[in-house]
Order: structure tokens, then sequence, then C-alpha cells
């Protein structure tokens, strides 16, 4: 049994070419009202100066590792390797994490009597507007889309030892999506809603800048994923043409925002035809979709 009155926290923030936003996602981090956790931050490989503006903070309980780059999911799964903690986080390298951050995931963890995962709720900086993620039933709410950010996911160590990353790299963009529903398929996900880190949009963030042919191939590992992983397919099998129907229409929207309307009316359509529902479920995404089409 973890002793409540000595959690540690090991927060694992991957990172490539990221030297112009890291610090302040780094120093959002070390002013945490719980203090005991360990940043390990893994760099993939980054050929700008992020290891100079790394090494400069001084904090023992930073620990900086340097790696061939593998993209972010085998990162995240060598940071996990190096922890100590008694439960994980993967932070992403461009986001702030507020004060409490640390604070309510330990509370949320002695109230529930350590359970393997948990959910923050989180805002979603658009900079013109903002958006405010929170939970009624995370578990079920998986079924509808990636609602997590990253930093929203807290896991019990041993836990998440079982529950690695995909570290296939046509899958990136989506392996933490595969790995949440994996871990929805197992245990409770118990959920703190303060607002607790911000997650800021910006034009660098990999789902905007992603090119089109990933993206339409990340679709494609992923929907392969969710049929052929026994774990998630087992559990969500009643649900998993909503999982292949939202995942269609996610990548039409994108393909409509870049102006591939020919191709982003096959996805939506194919989208449709997979899930009928997902025209209620998804109606402003659908929306959306058309909206642009007729621009």
């Amino acid at each position: 049994m973890i002793d409540k009155s000595n959690i540690k926290f090991s927060i694992i923030i991957p990172t490539y070419n990221r030297a112009h936003l890291i610090g302040k996602t780094i120093e959002s981090l070390l002013q945490q009202t719980y203090s005991n956790f360990e940043l390990i931050i893994v760099d993939d490989g980054s050929t700008d100066n992020t290891e100079a503006v790394i090494t400069k903070y001084t904090d023992s309980r930073i620990l900086y590792f340097k790696k061939n780059n593998e993209e972010r999911g085998a990162a995240r799964n060598f940071g996990l390797a190096q922890a100590s903690g008694n439960y994980i986080n993967y932070f992403d390298s461009d986001d702030i994490a507020y004060p409490t951050f640390l604070h309510n995931a330990y509370n949320c963890i002695v109230q529930n009597t350590f359970p393997s995962a948990l959910a923050l709720a989180y805002i979603i900086n658009y900079q013109l507007y903002q958006e405010n993620i929170t939970y009624k039933n995370p578990n079920k709410e998986l079924i509808y889309g990636n609602k997590f950010g990253c930093n929203s996911i807290f896991l019990e160590t041993l836990f998440a030892k079982k529950n690695l990353f995909s570290t296939n790299r046509t899958l990136s963009g989506s392996e933490d999506y595969i790995l949440w529903l994996q871990i929805g398929a197992q245990v409770k996900i118990h959920f703190v809603n303060e607002i607790s880190f911000e997650m800021i949009h910006h034009n660098e963030r990999s789902v905007i800048s992603t090119n089109l042919e990933h993206i339409k191939n990340q679709t494609d590992a992923f929907i392969f994923d969710i049929y052929n992983n026994p774990i998630i397919y087992n559990h969500y099998k009643k649900d998993i043409r909503i999982i292949h129907s939202q995942a269609l229409s996610y990548l039409s929207l994108h393909l409509m925002l870049r102006k591939h309307k020919r191709i982003a009316l096959k996805y939506m359509l194919n989208s449709l035809f997979t899930s009928p529902a997902c025209l209620f479920y998804f109606f402003r995404r659908y929306l959306a979709i058309i909206k642009h089409l007729l621009l």
C-alpha cells in the first residue's frame, strides 16, 4: 500500500525542438504547492538549444535525458523506465501547470484510496477565447473522442508500466487516445473538475502542423488498432463503430479546414455510413464540415 503521507509524482515531459516554449512549462511545474515530485525531461533528439535551456535549471528534482528521435510514445516510455514516483503524469512541453496541479491529483488519490487512473480538468487557451474541459463520466466520454490532454492523466506507476504507449510512428498523434481507451477498458478513471492546467493552442502543435498524408495514415492506424487491440475491442465492441466514425469525422474536418474538400466529403460520408447515430453525437462537427464545404 502506498503511504499517503509520502506520495511522489514522476512528471514525464517529452520534448522536441521546444527550446522557446519549455522554459515556461518547467517554471510552472517548479511552482507547485505540492513539492514531492521529479521532472523527467526526455529530449527526443532536439536539434535546437533545448539542452542549454533545460540544463540552466539547478533544481535537483529535474532529471534530463537526451536520446535519438523515436517520437513521443517511445520518449514517454523511456521516461517511465526512469521514474521513481508512485504516480506518473505525462506533461506536454508547451503547456502550463497551475500551482495546484499536483495537489489536486494528490487529493483525488487519497480520497479515492489510490486509484489506478485519474484525470484533471483543464482549459484550452485558443488565444482569442478559452474552453473549459471537465468530466461527468470519463470512461464513457472516451467513446466520443479524446477529451484528455496527456497532461490530464495520472497513472499509478505499476499500472502504467503494464500499459505503455504504442511506438508505431504512423500512429503518432493518436497514441495517447489508444492508451486512454485501453486504460478505460480496464479501470475506472476518477476525476477532478477543478481546472488544473492550461493547454496552449498554437500553430506549432502537432494537430495543426502535421502534414496531410500523416494525418490520413494516422487515422488508418488508429482504426486498425481499435479493432485489433483485444483489450479495447472486447470492452468497447458495442460502441466500436462510434469510435471509428468519430475518427473519420475528425479527419474530415481537418481535411476540410485545409481546403481538401473532395476527400473531406468522402471521409464525412464514410463516417456517417460507419455509424449514422454519429450525426446526432457530432452534429456541430458535421455542420462545420458542411459550412466549410460551401465556402
